[in-house]
């Protein structure tokens, strides 16, 4: 990150907007998009907030690891971790 520059809620806020924005704008409606909209009732591709974690050792990171790949398998966005 630039010299300075540590303000991870504006950094996360730009990066949702942007990635939003462009989704939409290719017109991308997928289907994980679509089951986690009508779980929400709302129209937003992410969720509402997100809490900063720095990992602490190895271990923190395969579980963070573990997570955001058996996540959506998890939430029956996906069959298959490699989906």
């Amino acid at each position: 990150m630039p010299e300075g520059d540590d303000d991870f809620s504006i950094r996360w806020a730009n990066i949702k907007r942007v990635t939003t924005q462009s989704c939409v704008g290719f017109g991308a409606r997928s289907a994980p998009y679509e089951v986690a909209r009508t779980k929400r009732n709302d129209g937003s591709l992410w969720q509402r907030r997100f809490w900063e974690h720095r990992i602490r050792d190895d271990a923190d990171f395969r579980h963070h690891m573990d997570y955001l790949h058996w996540n959506p398998v998890k939430h029956g966005l996906v069959d298959h971790v490699a989906d």
